[in-house]
């Protein structure tokens, strides 16, 4: 069981699979240069570069959660890094384009 959030220059993509549900949930939304900036601003990328991944909390709810930035220079990725500031705010815009 698993979510993935992924932010790229021209989209949000978020899954959501428990497996024990036929399908995932998932969604889509095609974002502007001007919406990936505010989104960048608003995270200090090399903080997020260097943020601690947490432990797999599959054994207590099942669900792990992996977040994904992609520039054309890098790609970050961490995993259930649930404390940590940073991880919140990119939480907070991703559920902000899911409910546009």
């Amino acid at each position: 069981m698993y979510s993935r959030i992924s932010i790229n220059q021209d989209s949000v993509h978020y899954s959501h699979k428990i497996n024990t549900e036929p399908h995932k949930m998932e969604f889509s939304r095609k974002i502007k240069a001007e919406d990936w900036k505010n989104i960048i601003n608003k995270i200090d990328l090399n903080a997020f570069r260097n943020i601690a991944e947490g432990k797999s909390i599959q054994p207590m709810d099942g669900i792990d959660t992996k977040i994904m930035i992609i520039s054309n220079k890098d790609t970050l990725s961490k995993i259930n890094a649930y404390d940590n500031p940073i991880w919140e705010i990119i939480l907070e815009n991703v559920h902000q384009y899911h409910q546009e």
